[in-house]
């Protein structure tokens, strides 16, 4: 996967200016501009595209030729009143001499890295696949969980938290919003509606782990299952999300961004970073990060190793190190 980084360097090193981004991961790559009008941006774009040292010139050089039938193109417009441009043409040259003329039609829903994007970036589509996903593992599990010739318990429990679990949060930090109160409001706001599908999936799972009737109450039945109710499950997976953005490398990327995130206060328009340090309290200046420390293969530790074989035999070890270096 290192390869990639190199050869994708030119083609990630495509955006010239503060309104064009080209990010891209392993062998997937996007282009992004910015601009008052979309008629703007889609100018940007074709520039970004064939301009000399741009994506069509980084295909020739590198022997990888864009296919242009799995190019998409999403709009990403202000308001409804914005005026949406026809489709993208783009003129792709070949190793021949000639010219390709491509039109590229703009999409309501496109999957980049797992995730789907919508022009609003409202992430419906992104949790109706997670609503989706869920009920197809927690069906499979109810399966596999029969009390005769079933998984065992802990075996149907391990299964959900390390299948089910991990597919359906994916990039939760993303398109998940975390349920909250603000003062003097009477709804809960966030992502309430995907919340409670899938709670009604996983009342079926803790289900099957515990044999608990119909007539149980889930948040019950997710307690004797030993097994965190969506709602905190999601906020556990947040609050990893914002400490692992605050303790970024000044190299990173998303170093700048996170702290600038801290020093503003904004009231309206939410970005996902927004929500994560909102909801986490975190300040990336407050946290410690510890580096890790290299060891030759040779390396011995300065202290001995027992490990006693039973309790009885350890307890008068535990008794005498206490006695000689006591711990206060």
């Amino acid at each position: 996967m290192s390869h990639f980084s190199f050869y994708n360097a030119p083609l990630i090193e495509t955006a010239s200016s503060e309104h064009e981004l080209s990010p891209g991961f392993v062998d997937d790559s996007m282009m992004l501009t910015i601009g008052d009008t979309l008629e703007e941006c889609h100018v940007k774009l074709k520039d970004m595209m064939e301009r000399p040292g741009g994506g069509f010139e980084w295909s020739l050089t590198h022997n990888s030729p864009f296919e242009l039938s799995k190019t998409a193109l999403m709009n990403f417009p202000r308001s409804y009143r914005d005026t949406i441009p026809g489709p993208l043409s783009l003129d792709r040259p070949n190793l021949d001499g000639s010219i390709t003329t491509s039109l590229t039609h703009p999409v309501i829903s496109y999957k980049y890295l797992g995730v789907i994007f919508d022009p609003k970036l409202c992430w419906t589509l992104q949790q109706t696949k997670a609503v989706t996903t869920v009920a197809y593992w927690s069906s499979r599990i109810w399966c596999l969980s029969k009390p005769a010739s079933g998984v065992s318990t802990s075996g149907t429990k391990q299964l959900y938290n390390t299948v089910a679990v991990p597919r359906y949060t994916y990039r939760a930090e993303v398109w998940y919003t975390y349920l909250h109160k603000p003062e003097g409001a009477n709804k809960t706001r966030g992502s309430v509606a995907v919340t409670n599908k899938l709670r009604l999936m996983q009342r079926k799972v803790a289900k099957a782990i515990t044999g608990g009737l119909s007539s149980t109450a889930g948040d019950i039945m997710d307690v004797h299952a030993f097994i965190l109710p969506v709602d905190l499950l999601f906020c556990k997976l947040l609050f990893r999300a914002a400490l692992c953005l605050c303790s970024l490398p000044s190299t990173h990327p998303l170093h700048a961004l996170v702290r600038s995130v801290t020093r503003q206060k904004i009231r309206q328009h939410f970005s996902p970073i927004h929500h994560l340090i909102r909801f986490a309290h975190l300040n990336p200046k407050e946290v410690e990060v510890i580096s890790n420390v290299r060891r030759s293969p040779c390396y011995v530790p300065a202290f001995d190793l027992v490990i006693p074989p039973s309790k009885d035999v350890a307890l008068p070890f535990a008794i005498l190190t206490n006695t000689m270096a006591p711990v206060v």
